[in-house]
């Protein structure tokens, strides 16, 4: 009597820690350089790399371990592209990633890295700010003008010795001016 227990016990227990099958593979489409953009190849646009897209997973799929995704195109906006036909996705639990690499022989290279670097100089530049406003309503200063003032003091001996160097001592003065201001700036920002 104790076995049969035991037996159902343990059947209930195995049954309800089953996990439910997976319906969905979910990726990650990523672009190098970053920011091209994800097309189907019918022209629909995605998105903007990196951009996740999921795509539902039927019976046949798991059965088979596998399913397939539509084709993709990611175009940088120099106008390079690169397309791939066709995407065979694993189905076992987890999620995937694709990078979409620029073609190498494609023009302007130049184009789609700076454009790159600026996405993430404007990024990093929103994090700044944010992080200013969040002190600036604290009541502490505003860290980015510490910076340049401090920045602008370690730098400013050098530059009036090299103008006074030069001859330039119009510009020395200006140099020197430009500092205290700076700082008298600071100074009013964190009383």
């Amino acid at each position: 009597m104790k076995a049969v227990l035991c037996a159902c016990l343990l059947s209930v227990v195995m049954c309800g820690c089953a996990t439910p099958p997976q319906s969905r593979v979910n990726v990650t489409y990523y672009s190098d350089p970053e920011y091209a953009t994800l097309y189907s190849l019918d022209g629909g646009q995605k998105g903007v790399c990196p951009v996740t897209l999921s795509y539902s997973v039927d019976e046949e799929d798991r059965a088979r371990g596998h399913c397939f995704a539509q084709g993709l195109k990611a175009r940088w906006v120099s106008g390079a592209e690169r397309e791939y036909s066709r995407f065979k996705l694993e189905v076992n639990g987890t999620d995937r990633a694709v990078t979409f690499t620029r073609p190498p022989g494609a023009p302007h290279p130049e184009i789609d890295a700076a454009f790159a670097l600026q996405k993430e100089a404007n990024a990093i530049a929103q994090r700044q700010a944010a992080a200013s406003a969040s002190q600036s309503s604290s009541g502490s200063g505003d860290p980015f003008m510490q910076f340049m003032t401090d920045l602008n003091h370690a730098l400013t001996p050098v530059a009036v010795e090299k103008e006074l160097q030069r001859g330039n001592y119009q510009r020395a003065r200006e140099l020197n001016a430009n500092d205290q201001m700076l700082q008298r700036l600071n100074r009013m920002s964190n009383p």
